[in-house]
Parts: structure tokens; sequence; C-alpha cells
């Protein structure tokens, strides 16, 4: 009864709860129900089940999903939210029309959209699954790149216009032999009898068991909302339809409405309003860092100032504030070659305060004797860390800037007994 009706009379033959067969259902017992006949659309052929209510004398039962776990038997699970039902019990199953009506458009679309990809792409796109339920649908499909904007606007171009067109969405039950040589296309891992299902939905024809729109204008409006990849020479696509297309469509203009009033501009120059906004931080971002060195500048000529000669190499273990080893090492290298030849360990707090930031920077005439990773490596171990690098700069981390002072000076007595 599933294709045409979306409400019957029927008798119930049993019920399940826990499990287990039961006589009756109690109110607020969540359980299955089975009837001698339904209107419900079982989840099959990667479309979801129909949602729904089943009535008998004042009871109800919410049902929140259909099954087949079986050909020829059709499970309605959910919950019992008033009265009670029992084995033998008349009932009246009603579908939920808004739901079904919305998966009929979604089904319908994801033919279509099948058709518009190998337009677009090629008679090598193959299905590889989909998943179609009310509020979108999903298409999986043969593909190594991921397609262009222009693509997805060509595709959906394509499945508007056949929707405008609004033509009749007719199906044929046939011979499979007969289907094929008309040119149907068959669903990615369906079974098939030798009697087949058969849709033409505009150019497109296919052999499928699910539920479909009577026109391809019910669709109404359909968006592409994403196209990803999946696996492996399998890609994605979601998109949606109808009121569903139109709500996604509302919430990015609000969205855009929303930026455009943060940024005191109209939607429509919203994008050169970002890009010069973008172009200033950068902007910005170049004015932050030269002043930076200039910083570094004055305070490593204060810094230098604190340097031992230790066996002909000038020697500097200190902390300073800048949070940052990017600026750490700049600092750490205009010390090394102003005070060349030179060994040099500085050490800063991270910008969070929960980390100590090491960093040794060792003048090349000097590496033979003086190895920054080895330093660095030693001071690290005061701090908690480990670190590394290069025999003339490495850097290090550790869990305790508290002991940061101890870790730096660690260098002059390193130094002094290389």
């Amino acid at each position: 009864l599933g294709y045409d009706t979306e409400s019957a009379q029927s008798e119930v033959i049993a019920l399940v709860a826990n499990g287990g067969s039961v006589d009756e259902l109690d109110n607020g017992a969540e359980g299955e129900i089975i009837t001698r006949a339904t209107p419900f659309y079982p989840e099959q052929g990667g479309q979801v089940g129909d949602r729904g209510v089943i009535e008998s004398e004042g009871s109800r039962f919410e049902v929140e999903d259909t099954h087949k776990p079986v050909d020829g038997l059709i499970v309605h699970r959910g919950k019992v939210v008033s009265g009670s039902f029992h084995t033998g019990a008349e009932v009246e199953l009603l579908v939920d029309h808004g739901l079904r009506s919305a998966t009929r458009r979604n089904h319908s679309a994801t033919h279509l959209l099948h058709w518009a990809l190998r337009q677009v792409v090629g008679d090598t796109v193959a299905q590889k699954g989909s998943l179609v339920g009310p509020a979108r649908l999903r298409f999986d499909y043969s593909g190594t790149r991921s397609l262009e904007a222009e693509e997805i606007e060509q595709i959906e171009n394509l499945v508007n216009a056949r929707v405008l067109e609004n033509t009749e969405i007719t199906t044929e039950t046939l011979p499979m032999d007969e289907a094929k040589a008309r040119g149907a296309i068959g669903i990615f891992e369906e079974k098939y009898g030798d009697v087949v299902r058969m849709l033409t939905i505009g150019p497109s024809l296919e052999l499928c068991g699910g539920t479909h729109a009577y026109r391809t204008g019910d669709i109404g409006l359909f968006k592409v909302l994403s196209e990803t990849g999946l696996a492996a020479g399998v890609r994605r696509i979601e998109a949606t339809t109808g009121l569903n297309a139109l709500g996604h469509l509302r919430r990015v203009e609000s969205e855009l409405t929303g930026a455009a009033a943060l940024l005191k501009a109209p939607a429509s120059k919203l994008r050169d309003r970002v890009e010069r906004l973008l172009e200033q931080q950068k902007e910005s971002q170049r004015e932050v860092e030269r002043l930076n060195r200039s910083l570094m500048s004055v305070d490593s000529a204060d810094l230098s100032a604190q340097a031992r000669e230790v066996d002909g190499a000038r020697v500097l273990g200190a902390t300073v504030e800048l949070g940052d080893a990017g600026a750490l090492r700049e600092m750490a290298d205009q010390l090394r070659d102003k005070l060349a030849p030179a060994v040099i360990l500085l050490g800063s707090t991270s910008k969070d305060g929960k980390k100590a930031l090491l960093v040794c920077s060792v003048s090349k005439d000097l590496v033979g004797r003086f190895r920054a990773g080895d330093i660095v490596k030693a001071a690290a171990m005061v701090v908690g860390g480990n670190g590394g690098g290069r025999p003339d700069f490495a850097q290090a981390g550790g869990p305790d800037p508290s002991k940061l002072g101890e870790a730096v000076t660690k260098v002059y007595e390193l130094v002094g007994a290389a």
C-alpha cells in the first residue's frame, strides 16, 4: 500500500517489546507493531522509513521508524503515547504526509541529480550509494576529483530546468530484460527480480523501488549543499529540495545580512569590504612585526652587555618576554650575529603562560666546539621538557616556565666545561 496511499485500516497481528512477542503494549511502552496491511513504506533501497501514527479507540502509537527485516514483513517501531494496543485490535494507520512528501521530492531529485551528473561529468559516473530522507538527499558516486563551482552550478541548472518543465513522473512494472533494453540504469547494490519497477523522471530512466513525486514540478527548488570526498574514487553530494531548500537559502541570507550589518556595508558589497579588511589586517600585522623587530633590536643592545667571554667565545643566557618561538629565534640570531663568535641561549614563557620556550643559536665557526642541540637539550631538562635541532640552531620546550632562569644559565656551565 505504501506507494499510493498514506492511510489505511488494518488489524494488529503481532506486538513486540524488548525483543520478544507480547499480547499488549501499554501507555509509555516502546515497541513494535505489525499489522496485516500498512501504507507505511519501510527503510530500503537508500530511502528512510515512514513516520506517522497508529490509532485505535483513543489509543495512539507514534511511529518513529518503519523497517522490513525480511521480505513480506513490515514493522512499525515507536512508542505508545496514550491508551494501549493489543493483538487483534482494529487500527487506523496514518503516514506523516509532510515527511512523506518531502522524502518523495528528495528521492525524485536524486534521480535527476544522477542524470545531471552524467551530463556534466560524463557517462563514467556511477552511483555508489544513496540515502534519501525528508530533510535532504545524499548521493555517492564514482569520481576522482572535486567538482568545480561552475560544474555544481550547471548541475543545479539542469535539475531545476527539468523541475520547471513539470512533466509527469511515470512508473512501469516490466521484465528486467525489457527495462535494460530501454536503457534503464540500475541502483547500486539493489537486488532485482525478473520483474522490475522502472521510473521515468524527465530524461532520467532508472530502476527503483522507492516512493516518488507525481510530477517534476512537485520537487520545487533543488539546491546542492555540499560536494566532498568520501573514499578513494568515491565522492558525495548532499542536496535538498522544496521548502527545505528555501529554508537553507534563508539561513544563508540571514548570515549574509548579519555579516553585512556588522561590517556596515550592503550585502552586495560584502566581499569587497572583507577583502579590504583582510588587506588592512595584513598591513597591521606587518607593522606589528616591524615594531617587534625594533623592540628586539633595543632589547638585544641591552642584553649584549650581559654577554660573558668564555674561552674565545661570547656567551649569553637570558630570559625575555616575547612569548613566541619565531620572535625568540629572530632575537637569538640577531644577538649571535652582533656578538659573533657567540653562543646564545634565550628563554621565554609562552603567551598563555603554560609553557617554557627555549632557543639556542651558535656561530658557525664555533659548532665544532659547541653544539646548539646539546645545549638546548640540557636546558630543556630543567623545565621538564626536551628538544633538539641543528648544530648551529636548536629549540625546545617544557611545561615548567618557572625554572626558565635556571635553565638559561646552563649555557655558561656547558660552554665552560666544553
